[in-house]
C-alpha cells in the first residue's frame, strides 16, 4: 500500500512540473518577415531592439555588423517549475527581410527539456511585423 502512495505522489509532482501547452519539444524553424521598403537597416535594427527592450528582455549577444541579436533567457519561476524563453533575430544582408526564432526550455528533476514556445513565437512575430514588416 505504501508503494502505491509513493507512486501516486510522484505522478502528482510530475504533473505539476510540466511545461505550458504552448511548449513544443522540437527545434523551432526560422520565420521570415518581409521588411517595409521605406525603412533603413539602422531604423529596423533600432525598432526591433526597442520592441524587445519594452518587453524587459535583456540582450545576450548582439552583433550589429552581421545583423544578429539574441536575448538572454527570460525565466518564469513558479513554486513547481522553471520555464525560460528567448528570441533570436537574424537580419538579412540585403536589408529586405529578417528572420526570427524562439527557444524555450523547462526544468525537470532530470534536467532541462529544450524546445520552443508557439505562443511566444507568434506574439513576437506579430509585434515585429506590426513595427517593421510589410502589410
Amino acid at each position: 500500500m505504501k508503494k502505491i502512495y509513493i507512486i501516486l505522489l510522484i505522478a502528482i509532482l510530475n504533473a505539476c512540473a510540466s511545461a505550458p501547452d504552448s511548449f513544443n519539444r522540437n527545434k523551432a524553424g526560422w520565420i521570415t518577415i518581409e521588411l517595409q521598403n521605406k525603412l533603413t537597416k539602422e531604423e529596423v535594427w533600432g525598432k526591433v531592439a526597442d520592441s524587445l527592450k519594452e518587453r524587459d528582455m535583456e540582450f545576450d549577444k548582439i552583433d550589429k555588423d552581421v545583423g544578429y541579436l539574441r536575448t538572454a533567457w527570460n525565466y518564469n519561476i513558479t513554486k513547481n517549475d522553471t520555464y525560460a524563453t528567448r528570441i533570436i533575430i537574424d537580419f538579412s544582408s540585403n536589408g529586405k527581410t529578417l528572420r526570427i526564432k524562439s527557444e524555450a526550455r523547462y526544468q525537470t528533476k532530470e534536467g532541462w527539456i529544450e524546445g520552443y514556445d508557439t505562443e511566444f513565437t507568434q506574439t513576437i512575430k506579430d509585434e515585429i511585423t506590426a513595427i517593421v514588416g510589410q502589410y
